[in-house]
């Protein structure tokens, strides 16, 4: 069981292993923003230059969080689009895709340690939003 894994054993710091857990699982309603020490590691986890990445969103949606998912996964976001019929979350949403420079993202799963990748969502990247 992945959650059982030793902290000792990762090479990623305790603090930034918690931070990204709570977002995989509880982003929707909210964590706090990490921590000063968290944000300082999670630069290393950038890419060196703009990426273009994308995200599924409702077609009104205006407003930006602080904090956003995205992903490099274009066809598993087209996926969950045409699922709109049969599941209500992916009503009228839409697909919008953005150049994105490093300063702008927060972390690149996919630069993520090996020890630890297989823990998270494959090809998000946390992306700053509005705030």
């Amino acid at each position: 069981m992945r959650w059982l894994r030793l902290r000792s054993e990762q090479s990623i710091s305790p603090e930034l292993y918690k931070w990204l857990e709570d977002w995989q699982w509880f982003s929707a309603g909210g964590i706090p923003l990490p921590s000063k020490e968290v944000l300082e590691e999670m630069k290393q986890y950038r890419p060196n230059s703009s990426v273009q990445l994308h995200r599924i969103q409702k077609k009104d949606q205006v407003e930006r969080k602080p904090l956003e998912s995205w992903t490099y996964n274009l066809e598993m976001l087209e996926t969950m689009k045409d699922m709109d019929i049969e599941d209500e979350m992916f009503r009228d949403t839409e697909i919008i895709s953005a150049i994105v420079s490093p300063a702008e993202i927060y972390i690149d799963y996919t630069l993520l340690p090996s020890d630890v990748l297989d823990d998270f969502v494959m090809e998000e990247v946390i992306v700053k939003g509005a705030g």
